[in-house]
């Protein structure tokens, strides 16, 4: 089955933050499905990040397929900056999911609820 994961906050055991979408990606990988993940910049480690420029990059971290979206986010940002990464973020990833090849499955992981 083919899982794309939408988590804008995907980190990594390197990281800092909760790891549940990564736990859940490398067992649905073991399981034997094709998982790809939504993501931002917001969690990842700058070594984590795909090589390349523009607004979506694409690669591997831990066999996982990622699809990193340039949207930066940290809790100093004013409210103002903060709901403006939400959207940015809400937009990017749907045109992603309209212009991506179908998965099977879309699992769509909080927070912010803007992900659903």
């Amino acid at each position: 089955m083919k899982v794309l994961y939408i988590h804008q906050y995907f980190t990594t055991p390197r990281g800092a933050g909760g790891t549940r979408s990564y736990e859940q990606s490398v067992a649905m990988k073991a399981a034997g499905h094709e998982v790809t993940m939504l993501t931002s910049t917001a969690q990842l480690r700058p070594d984590e990040v795909p090589p390349g420029r523009g607004m979506i990059r694409r690669g591997r971290i831990d066999g996982i397929n990622v699809i990193v979206l340039n949207v930066p986010y940290n809790q100093r940002m004013s409210y103002a900056r903060r709901m403006l990464s939400f959207l940015r973020f809400m937009f990017l990833a749907c045109w992603v999911v309209m212009t991506e090849p179908k998965p099977d499955l879309i699992y769509p992981s909080s927070t912010p609820l803007t992900v659903g």
